[in-house]
């Protein structure tokens, strides 16, 4: 996917995203064209408070990339409080496909942040799951959503 046709094709996904009820919270920066997203989780088995992804653009895979970060409701002296949680065994806590490809890496998640702790989804056989042939080329960032996004949210019940 071309850069050029991913920032057209953003703004569809940043309405799209903001009428899913799963989304608490959404942040669309049009100058770094990223979105930034709450998305609600029920695992209380592991008291996950919400789950934080950023979708912005892999210039190395030419592709939409996601990341992901886990936060925690934990208790300090009685009192709650919500931190970043990176278990070493993700698809144990999270319902993932299994073709999900993912690590834990330092990435500067736009221009302007510093590295920062974030589960990536690898982007590197994207384009064989949701097709890059040139006629799905003005819908691609909407099958790209509907697989990477919208049929994971639902599991996250």
């Amino acid at each position: 996917m071309k850069f050029e046709d991913y920032r057209d094709q953003l703004p569809w996904l940043k309405d799209a995203l903001q009428n899913f009820d799963k989304v608490k919270n959404l942040h669309y920066n049009p100058l770094e064209s990223t979105i930034h997203i709450h998305v609600h989780c029920n695992a209380r088995e592991f008291n996950i408070s919400h789950l934080e992804c950023k979708i912005t653009y892999s210039q190395a895979y030419h592709e939409p990339q996601l990341l992901l970060r886990i936060w925690k409701v934990t208790q300090i002296e009685g009192i709650d409080c919500i931190e970043p949680w990176f278990p070493k065994e993700l698809d144990h806590v999270l319902p993932m496909p299994k073709w999900f490809r993912f690590g834990l890496d330092a990435i500067a998640a736009t221009s302007t942040d510093e590295s920062a702790a974030w589960y990536s989804i690898h982007a590197c056989d994207t384009a064989d799951i949701v097709g890059d042939r040139p006629v799905f080329r003005s819908t691609y960032l909407s099958r790209w959503a509907s697989v990477f996004l919208f049929d994971w949210f639902q599991d996250l019940d």
